[in-house]
């Protein structure tokens, strides 16, 4: 079936630019990768609802002042004095939606908010509702996103290098909140599949709930160390990354024992550079070569795109333009990932 879209003029040059960039072969490309990725949202959302309740927009921290402020000591759901906890098991990985993890799952930063607010949230037990626990990251997510953006829009950075990528841009903004939910804290659907980021890298586990029949989350050990490590926007006056170096190390080592599918993508990503494929097209070729579940191009695009996305918040590659082209080097973390 063949539709015809209008957009913008502005609309078009955007996608052009990326288009330029080598992010994408066409206009028709872009479009497939759009589409699937917001029906994968649509159709997911369903496991999700809500009640109707009066949207809470809270405190603007930091917004409107001229100067953006600290907040991590307004929001006592980031702070690291929660006591003991109860671990659960992690989740097999078979109980994923994808071995791979999904490449909307674009940043850590964001599901560190989550493993902080899920430590602070846990009070001695094993379990806590999900469906309170993503109400609660989410509230706190729409506090540090618009002042994280207000922070990038300071700093001049550029797209891919702003720290509040992932985060909702305001409390009025319900489409990013919600993918914030299905994203970054999780959910599972009533087949029993795991879909979220902490999930994916067996920080939490998602399971079905009692005869309230309301799915519980709790989290693992290594999600609690995680959780736990200092973070540069948490837990210190510094504004210019979202992962500290330990946190950096500690996610590396963890996902070479507990997620060898992201490994195996990060370490093809580093020999590639180290090969001097440099380009986003050459990275997707060599990322196409770990597909063992047949994805079509698009989703290969999105799978290729997040985990780039990824490797730069880790500082393991850092990219470059070149005029329209984007290029990839190793950055300093790249010493991290043992390829041998």
């Amino acid at each position: 079936m063949r539709y015809i879209v209008e957009v913008s003029n502005k609309t078009a040059k955007k996608i052009g630019d990326l288009i330029d960039q080598g992010k994408y072969e066409s206009f028709h490309d872009f479009l497939l990768v759009a589409v699937e990725n917001q029906l994968f949202i649509e159709s997911h959302e369903l496991g999700v609802e809500r009640k109707s309740e009066p949207i809470k927009v809270p405190a603007r921290i930091g917004i409107d002042q001229e100067e953006p402020t600290k907040v991590s000591l307004d929001l006592p759901g980031l702070q690291t004095d929660w006591g003991s906890l109860k671990f659960v098991e992690p989740p097999n990985l078979d109980s994923l939606w994808s071995r791979y993890i999904w490449g909307q799952y674009n940043r850590i930063f964001p599901a560190k908010i989550t493993l902080r607010v899920l430590a602070n949230s846990l009070e001695n037990r094993e379990w806590m509702d999900l469906e309170v626990l993503q109400d609660k990251a989410s509230d706190i997510a729409v506090k540090v996103g618009p002042y994280l953006r207000r922070v990038d829009r300071k700093e001049g950075r550029k797209r891919w290098e702003n720290l509040s990528v992932g985060l909702p841009r305001s409390a009025r903004n319900q489409g990013a909140i919600s993918r914030f939910k299905l994203q970054f804290v999780g959910y599972k659907t009533k087949q029993g599949v795991l879909h979220g980021l902490p999930a994916s890298l067996g920080f939490v586990h998602i399971n079905s709930g009692d005869s309230s029949r309301q799915d519980k989350i709790g989290i693992t050990e290594a999600g609690a160390q995680f959780a736990e490590l200092e973070n540069p926007i948490m837990d210190s006056d510094s504004l210019e990354r979202t992962l500290s170096d330990d946190e950096v190390a500690f996610y590396i080592s963890h996902i070479q024992s507990n997620q060898q599918y992201e490994m195996a993508m990060i370490k093809k990503v580093v020999r590639a550079v180290k090969d001097e494929h440099t380009s986003s097209g050459a990275l997707k070729s060599q990322i196409a070569t770990l597909n063992d579940q047949s994805w079509s191009v698009s989703i290969l695009g999105t799978m290729c795109t997040g985990v780039l996305s990824r490797m730069r918040e880790l500082r393991i590659i850092q990219m470059r333009r070149e005029g329209l082209k984007s290029r990839y080097m190793l950055g300093p973390n790249a010493k991290m990932v043992k390829t041998e």
